[in-house]
C-alpha cells in the first residue's frame, strides 16, 4: 500500500506526537532575601557561632 507525501507526513506527525511528550511552559518564582553585609560581617558572625 502506497502513501501519497501529504499522508505520510500527517502520519508521521501522529507517530511523533504519541512517542514524544508535548511541549510545555514551565514557570519558576524564586524569591532571594539578600542583605547588604560585607565579608567582614560574614566572618565575624560565623567566628562567634
Amino acid at each position: 500500500m502506497e502513501l501519497d507525501p501529504a499522508t505520510r507526513m500527517e502520519m508521521e506527525a501522529k507517530f511523533l506526537r504519541f512517542h514524544l511528550p508535548q511541549m510545555s511552559s514551565v514557570t519558576a518564582d524564586l524569591t532571594h532575601n539578600t542583605t547588604d553585609t560585607t565579608l567582614e560581617d560574614r566572618l565575624a558572625k560565623l567566628a562567634s557561632e
